[in-house]
């Protein structure tokens, strides 16, 4: 079994990004009320970060960024999975994904599957966040091997491809 992963752009799979990530700026320190709650999922932002639990009753109503992403149809990550091998087990990578968003955003609630899409070659997941585009694709490799690609555009968007 061969594993391959390969980072373009010249940019390390650690490296932080700038503060424009596909599209979306990033809220600065302070920009957002605290405590907050997400009018739509009812995640709290307390002390610079969202996360799940009690709403104080003094929140200010607002919307996160995951939730934002998925009203406007701007996903931060794009995963495609292609390959020979994703016809006959479509259903098995969708499961994996899934099973990895719903461990990833128990913890951290910015991290949602916004989208999975059948395409010609194989599937294509879309996401809110990148690390969970990398999570899954490394989820995939560690599982079934192949190749796993990372590049990131000019906006700060990743594009994960897996392929096998």
């Amino acid at each position: 079994m061969s594993v391959e992963v390969h980072v373009r752009s010249g940019a390390r799979l650690d490296a932080p990004l700038p503060g424009s990530v596909g599209g979306y700026t990033e809220p600065k320190k302070g920009a957002v009320p605290e405590p907050a709650q997400c009018s739509d999922c009812d995640a709290v932002y307390y002390e610079g970060r969202w996360r799940w639990g009690s709403v104080p009753l003094s929140a200010h109503e607002v919307r996160c960024p995951a939730c934002e992403r998925l009203r406007n149809n701007k996903p931060a990550a794009w995963l495609t999975l292609e390959g020979a091998s994703i016809a006959a087990h479509r259903d098995e990578m969708k499961r994996v994904a899934l099973q990895r968003e719903a461990s990833q955003r128990a913890r951290h609630p910015l991290q949602r599957i916004m989208r999975i899409e059948d395409t010609a070659r194989g599937l294509r997941v879309t996401t809110t966040d990148l690390s969970l585009a990398r999570d899954i694709g490394e989820a995939l490799r560690e599982a079934y091997g192949g190749a796993l690609d990372f590049e990131y555009d000019q906006q700060g968007g990743l594009r994960v491809r897996w392929e096998r």
